[in-house]
């Protein structure tokens, strides 16, 4: 008889017996965290929900063995607007460069841009789909001071967190570097901002102009700086963690004991062995758990042989696809 593959993955989760980069036991789980994330600079569709729905899958299927299950949601709404998508506003674009929690929502109903989408997203997904799930926010954990504690530990050890990331890279780290990105106090955006210097508690930085770009492509947008030189303190929570540094730092923050993601992070040098070991070596929390399955890793869905892509508008949101 064929076992379902949520089956199979809740009974190793639940009988896993250690980390995988250190030589420790596998800590006591009293309720099973997983976690979900999307990027919220476009219109979450269909695509990011499918996401959403296979780790709701592995969520049922832990309940179904007895086992208590949180399921969180997490928008990255820290991440800033890199192009204005299909169906925003063209004035949008004088948004470029900040953060998604930081823009006005465009229709005028919500507090945010962020929260706007991430409203729409959750709410279809409960209602039409009956996920269960807790809503995070990126932008919120670090403004709050959540993952401030892990920041710290982060930077104490940053030569260690050099050591693992340079395994992935062909050529090293700068000997001056650091993770931390910060959001300009004068205009507001984070992708315009360079660091000068900095140390256990923050960084210097000016700001100056970007140019997003693909490898090797002319820049298909390019932001303008403020010129402004300031300096930001990791407690404040005004910046975030580069993205493989960010991804460790969630899941020991929120006690992560799995998390899918796309094939890209998942080739031999890709983001979640980094950030796993980031997260058992300097964070010790065990990586969660990584393994062979339909969920993990998987595809983009595709719209006429194209990924499917808020930038592009070829995209079915969750909450017109029941009527689609």
């Amino acid at each position: 008889m064929t076992v379902y593959w949520a089956d199979t993955l809740a009974r190793e989760i639940v009988g896993r017996k250690k980390y995988n980069y250190l030589d420790k036991p596998f800590p006591e789980i009293k309720t099973y965290y997983i976690k979900s994330s999307t990027s919220i600079s476009g219109v979450p569709h269909i695509g990011n929900a499918s996401d959403v729905i296979r780790h709701d899958a592995l969520a049922r299927a832990l309940r179904d063995l007895g086992k208590p299950v949180t399921l969180f949601w997490l928008a990255e709404d820290m991440d800033a607007l890199r192009k204005v998508p299909a169906g925003i506003p063209k004035s949008f674009e004088k948004y470029l460069g900040m953060p998604v929690a930081d823009i006005p929502c465009p229709e005028g109903c919500c507090e945010s841009y962020s929260k706007h989408f991430s409203n729409l997203f959750v709410n279809s997904l409960k209602e039409h789909f009956g996920v269960e799930l807790v809503f995070k926010s990126t932008a919120g954990a670090y403004r709050s001071g959540e993952f401030t504690p892990y920041i710290k530990k982060i930077m104490k050890n940053l030569e260690l967190v050099k050591e693992i990331w340079n395994k992935s890279r062909e050529t090293p780290l700068p000997e001056r570097w650091t993770p931390w990105k910060p959001v300009c106090d004068n205009c507001g955006k984070i992708m315009t901002t360079v660091v000068k210097d900095f140390d256990e508690k923050g960084v210097t930085y000016v700001c100056e102009d970007y140019e997003f770009r693909k490898y090797g492509e002319e820049a298909y947008t390019k932001v303008s700086g403020c010129g402004y030189e300031g300096e930001s303190k990791y407690s404040k929570g005004n910046g975030k963690l580069l993205w493989r540094v960010e991804w460790a730092v969630e899941w020991a923050a929120w006690k992560i004991i799995f998390e899918g993601a796309g094939k890209e992070h998942f080739m031999p040098t890709g983001a979640f062995w980094t950030a796993g070991e980031i997260c058992e070596r300097v964070l010790d929390w065990p990586e969660p758990h990584p393994c062979e399955n339909p969920l993990q890793p998987y595809e983009y869905l595709t719209v006429d042989g194209k990924k499917m892509s808020a930038s592009v508008g070829n995209v079915v949101s969750t909450w017109d696809w029941p009527t689609f």
